[in-house]
């Protein structure tokens, strides 16, 4: 019988006994050959890559549901050796088959023994039992104790150091966050301190970074606007690393009016008001 409908298109298989009563369905064809004692020779030929199957490969049609017809089953050419050569053919094929069962049956497990055996060789490896020890070996421990004190003699104490000379900062606090207008001429006295009061940590870090200023405390708020302010650097500097949003929350921290396209104009009302 040959599937000649559905993804199993092309398989053969034999009915070693006669059947009094059988149905076949739409999806199955059957070859009755004339010689039934052929009848083993054929499947094994058509389920061949290298013969029959091949033949028919080529013949198969549709993609979704893979169809075989009557007449390319019919067109089939078959090799028939004569009866005795026949059988012997079939009694090789069937011993060959045999033994790549067996084969197969003595490979499965000998892979997970490799499996097992690539396990044991890294644990011996890691534990050192690979190679012949010498006694008188420093131990693993005390190396790693001696390269431990190397790394920490050799590190300088960076850190350290920097927070040592970290001044306390109490007067930042007194730093007004926003500019009070005072005098009747317009002025207010706006500095540096007072903008910086105005800005978030993203703008005080960029400020620093683009003037290589060393924060000591990047985290803390009033620790980056400390150390900004004690820095080297002029209002209209602090300004230019500004993004146009936080220029007018400067002007409104300022009671200064925010309005404008272009962060030149903010900048100079700003300035401005010096």
């Amino acid at each position: 019988m040959a599937t000649i409908v559905g993804a199993n298109t092309g398989d053969v298989c034999r009915v070693p006994s006669a059947l009094r009563e059988h149905y076949v369905c739409q999806s199955v064809a059957l070859v009755r050959p004339i010689v039934s004692a052929l009848s083993e020779l054929l499947m094994l030929y058509l389920n061949s890559e290298q013969d029959g199957r091949r033949h028919w490969n080529r013949y198969i049609y549709g993609q979704g549901r893979p169809h075989l017809s009557f007449d390319q089953i019919r067109t089939t050419a078959v090799p028939v050796p004569p009866l005795a050569e026949a059988a012997e053919i079939v009694a090789h094929i069937h011993e060959q088959l045999s033994l790549t069962s067996r084969i197969a049956e003595l490979a499965t497990p000998a892979h997970d023994r490799i499996d097992t055996l690539d396990q044991a060789i890294l644990a011996k490896a890691f534990r050192g039992e690979l190679v012949p020890q010498n006694q008188n070996d420093e131990p693993a421990s005390a190396l790693l104790e001696r390269i431990r004190l190397e790394r920490a003699r050799a590190e300088p104490p960076k850190s350290r150091g920097r927070k040592q000379k970290t001044p306390a900062a109490p007067k930042a606090r007194a730093k007004p966050k926003k500019a009070k207008r005072s005098g009747s001429n317009g002025t207010n006295g706006l500095g540096l301190g007072a903008v910086l009061g105005a800005l978030k940590r993203d703008a005080l870090h960029r400020i620093a970074d683009a003037e290589q200023i060393e924060l000591a405390e990047r985290r803390s708020l009033e620790g980056a606007r400390q150390g900004i302010a004690q820095a080297d650097l002029s209002l209209k500097a602090a300004l230019g690393h500004l993004k146009r949003d936080e220029l007018k929350a400067v002007c409104r921290a300022l009671d200064l009016d925010d309005r404008g396209r272009l962060k030149a104009e903010l900048v100079g009302r700003i300035l401005s008001t010096r």
